[in-house]
């Protein structure tokens, strides 16, 4: 990150903390007229799940995929009922509800991708809401999106179908690899536009 030219900001409290914390630390170093976005670790993606983000003029707006049990069934031997999290839209593309276990497909309307972005003007409202909390936090982001939905700031859903992957474990990369070298990778993310960003 260092030798690509970008600034690497170190969580020293990574271990009693969660990734708020992290996302905590990033936003008081984010400058003023900046927006910021969120991108876990452990995920790849195609470009276009960003642009989606990007055209919504929504102040707190996540990826939200719903085309995943394909996917899923992949991951988990044909199967869509594990490691589910809820996520319950309303019409108008607001989040509800997020981030619950669950194994009841109804309260999953798309899958929670690991990709948010806030505009500038929401930055110290959701700085203000971690500290509220306490730092160092030990929230999830899916916990501190929804704080931010039951204290009545909307969060929305940029929806997409498919293009892209987490790696968990080692089953998850030997998924990728298997799907890559059969040629059978693309339904799932295209590494072509992948690569070609």
């Amino acid at each position: 990150i260092e030798a690509a030219g970008y600034h690497l900001l170190r969580n020293e409290a990574y271990a009693p903390s969660n990734m708020v914390h992290s996302i905590y630390l990033a936003l008081r170093a984010t400058p003023p007229e900046a927006d910021v976005l969120i991108v876990y670790g452990d995920i790849a993606f195609e470009p276009r799940l960003v642009e989606a983000m990007l055209n919504s003029e929504s102040e707190l707006v996540t990826a939200v995929d719903t085309a995943w049990h394909a996917y899923w069934r992949l991951r988990f031997d044909g199967t869509v009922l594990e490691d589910l999290e809820s996520l319950v839209l309303a019409p108008d593309g607001r989040i509800e509800r997020l981030g619950a276990d669950t194994r009841d497909l109804a309260e999953v309307d798309g899958r929670y991708v690991g990709l948010t972005k806030i505009a500038a003007r929401a930055v110290p409202a959701l700085r203000e809401a971690i500290e509220g909390d306490g730092v160092p936090s030990n929230l999830s982001t899916t916990e501190l999106l929804q704080r931010r939905i039951d204290a009545g700031a909307p969060v929305y859903a940029a929806l997409v179908q498919r293009g892209w992957f987490e790696v968990d474990s080692v089953a998850d990369r030997d998924l990728i690899e298997r799907l890559h070298e059969n040629h059978a990778l693309a339904p799932v993310c295209d590494l072509d536009a992948l690569a070609s960003w």
